[in-house]
């Protein structure tokens, strides 16, 4: 598939080879209240987050009445219907660019999940950088159609998909002329197992599609984040709170400020670290390699013109002497003079007493 390596959300650049791009996912967390909102906006940027991400939706929109809840919702809904619990949470309309114009204050992207066409275009209107696919709209290819159509880039998350859905969905965005993309893993459970969490679909996903692929994490702590970044991850999505005790189902498996600083300084952390696929010594060990590789030395005095024996080579930290490797060209030798204990052995100290 011809999509780029990499691209850019706003002024950021965003892909393979380049720091993981961040998303605080507020989601509705923010429970319709915009100074909740406009906190967690600004504890997401304090904290590291490259952008702050919503949900767009209305509850008529995307589900029926009758639907039932699933086990994290009515674990928290207080027996409300999932109907009712998510029309409680609709991010207004209007509020879109409130936020939006926020988040640019404080110094990050703003962008949302649109759940619907009438989302696509209030996005799209209000000139976000990038659209979001939920992992439940994988599917629903006559939305995905009306997000290719803004030419905006793509992130679309991919829990409970199989990979030839998600190939379905890329072949939509590709023949609609959307050019920058990434994908994310995602388990959509709340929260998953560990055992669930499969991080190494990462590389599965890049193999199939050649796209950037990142993960979108529904865990409980920061450390799957910070594996999937060292496994290939160049997105990282995570729920995100002021406290986790709000009312809302997503709220306990969310992040608070302080997690998502110490997951984003790892991350940055663990980028450095992977540096180089290169094996060879860094500039920093060439000291450690000067001075404490083993070398071979006198185990004991030798005398001039005697020849070497085993009996007469050590292998010790030493900051000269001949690799180890060359120990059996030294037998039978003989030394060029006399040496005593730990004398380095070098060509030029055998070589003369052995011709």
């Amino acid at each position: 598939m011809a999509f780029n390596k990499t691209f850019k959300i706003g002024d950021r650049e965003i892909g393979i080879g380049k720091p993981a791009y961040l998303i605080a996912e507020i989601g509705r967390n923010h429970n319709a209240d915009m100074d909740l909102a406009r906190k967690m906006i600004e504890g997401a940027a304090e904290s590291g987050a490259d952008a702050a991400k919503f949900q767009s939706f209305t509850a008529r929109e995307l589900l029926i009445k009758e639907l039932p809840s699933v086990s994290h919702i009515k674990e928290t809904a207080d027996r409300k219907s999932a109907y009712e619990s998510t029309e409680e949470v609709e991010l207004r309309p209007e509020n879109h660019a409130l936020l939006r114009d926020y988040a640019r204050q404080k110094g990050i992207e703003f962008f949302s999940t649109p759940e619907d066409h009438s989302m696509v275009t209030l996005l799209d209107s209000i000139k976000v950088s990038v659209f979001k696919i939920a992992s439940l709209d994988i599917t629903y290819l006559d939305l995905i159609e009306a997000i290719a159509a803004t030419g905006k880039p793509v992130i679309m998350s991919t829990g409970m998909a199989y990979l030839g859905e998600v190939e379905k969905a890329l072949l939509v965005l590709e023949r609609l002329g959307v050019e920058n993309v990434a994908v994310l893993h995602c388990t959509s459970n709340y929260p998953p197992r560990h055992e669930d969490v499969n991080l190494n679909a990462i590389g599965t996903l890049f193999r199939a599609f050649d796209v950037p692929v990142g993960y979108s994490d529904h865990t409980t702590g920061i450390g799957v984040s910070i594996a999937a970044v060292a496994l290939g991850a160049c997105v990282i999505e995570r729920h995100f709170t002021l406290d986790k005790n709000l009312p809302g189902p997503d709220q306990r498996l969310s992040v608070l400020p302080a997690e998502f600083r110490q997951m984003a300084e790892e991350i940055r952390s663990v980028e450095k670290a992977l540096g180089s696929a290169m094996k060879r010594p860094v500039a920093s060990e060439m000291e450690m390699r000067r001075l404490h590789r083993r070398r071979l030395v006198a185990a004991r005095p030798v005398a001039k013109g005697a020849a070497i024996v085993r009996e007469d080579i050590a292998c010790k930290c030493s900051e000269f002497g001949l690799e180890p490797e060359f120990l059996p060209q030294l037998l039978g030798r003989a030394a060029c003079g006399d040496m005593a204990l730990d004398t380095p052995f070098t060509w030029d100290s055998v070589l003369k007493g052995g011709e």
